[in-house]
């Protein structure tokens, strides 16, 4: 099974990060895997924003994975099979626009933050994480 979502997380225009879809991805990952795609940003960095909510969550959430923009191969790997994959750059959908991933499942960062909360916030169940998407109407 893939990730279920993949997330381009680029600074805001004002050179903060956006804490909030952080927050919502590392809550999400407690129903699968989470891959943050870091451009130009540090784990450190990331880690900061989440040291108090890992704090508060319980034991064995598999939390987020990191990886840099410019490991492609990495990015290309993770994002095979994902069930949605969040897009801020050019650079970046044209990267996950390669041929084995399906390009029904690439969307626009500003869908991102919405889907990962109302992920974080469900329960586990039986249904797929390809079934939420469509459900979420991010499916084309």
């Amino acid at each position: 099974m893939g990730a279920q979502a993949v997330i381009e997380i680029t600074r805001d225009p004002d050179g903060g990060l956006p804490a909030k879809l952080i927050l919502e991805a590392y809550r999400a990952s407690a129903h699968g895997v989470v891959v943050l795609v870091l451009r130009e940003i540090s784990p450190p960095a990331i880690d900061r924003i989440l040291d108090d909510l890992v704090l508060q969550m319980p034991l064995g959430t598999p939390g987020v994975i990191y990886v840099d923009a410019d490991d492609e191969l990495s990015v290309l790997d993770l994002g095979r099979g994902a069930d949605v994959i969040f897009a801020a750059t050019d650079k970046f959908r044209a990267l996950v626009s390669a041929p084995a991933i399906d390009p029904s499942v690439v969307r626009p960062l500003d869908h991102a933050l919405g889907f990962m909360s109302r992920r974080g916030r469900q329960p586990a169940s039986e249904e797929s994480d390809k079934e939420r998407v469509l459900e979420s109407g991010l499916a084309i």
